[in-house]
């Protein structure tokens, strides 16, 4: 799992919410990525996630998870992962 600067994490915000972000716990990416491989996960965009994850932040209502992808925090709102109602 990625960790991300304890500085950067205080002043990062969700671009559609303007929530503050958090990393997802192991058993938060655990089951997500079970989620991946039964394609039940959507991006705000509509489409099916394919990839599963190795890091994420999510926003504090625990309605988006933006991806880590080698080391970069993709904070593209089309791009994050809409979670399921069990997460809220």
């Amino acid at each position: 799992m990625t960790s991300v600067d304890p500085f950067l994490l205080d002043i990062l915000r969700c671009p559609a919410s303007h929530s503050k972000l958090m990393p997802l716990s192991e058993e938060e990416l655990t089951e997500l990525n079970r989620l991946v491989v039964e394609k039940s996960l959507q991006r705000h965009s509509g489409q099916i996630v394919g990839e599963q994850l190795a890091a994420g932040l999510k926003n504090s209502a625990a309605t988006h998870v933006y991806p880590i992808r080698s080391e970069i925090i993709q904070l593209i709102v089309d791009d994050a992962i809409v979670l399921p109602t069990s997460f809220q």
